[in-house]
């Protein structure tokens, strides 16, 4: 962050970046190693299965770990109208036409 920039009412977050990054890390793998294992016990399953179930698992945590540590901070609903859940949808919108038209 430039040393000459002046938000007003600015609050760092209280755990560094380094620190989120270091419990999704770990997280994540320990996560990711636990469904490969888990899903190993079939013997119907094929890799591309396990793997899928991975992919799943992680980008499921990613959404806990990274987003989550936002979304539930005091300062992120700071100054949100009452129409925040409308502003949600409008976005899952607009990403899910955009997921459409571009794949």
């Amino acid at each position: 962050m430039p040393r000459d920039l002046k938000l007003p009412d600015y609050a760092p977050a209280p755990l560094s970046l380094s620190t989120i990054f270091s419990v999704f890390g770990i997280s994540s793998l320990v996560v990711v190693s636990f469904v490969w294992i888990l899903s190993g016990r079939s013997r119907e399953t094929t890799k591309i299965d396990r793997l899928l179930m991975c992919w799943w698992a992680f980008t499921g945590l990613t959404q806990m770990i990274l987003d989550g540590y936002f979304v539930f901070s005091p300062e992120f609903y700071k100054e949100k109208t009452s129409f925040y859940l409308a502003e949600v949808c409008e976005y899952v919108c607009v990403f899910f036409f955009c997921c459409i038209k571009f794949s």
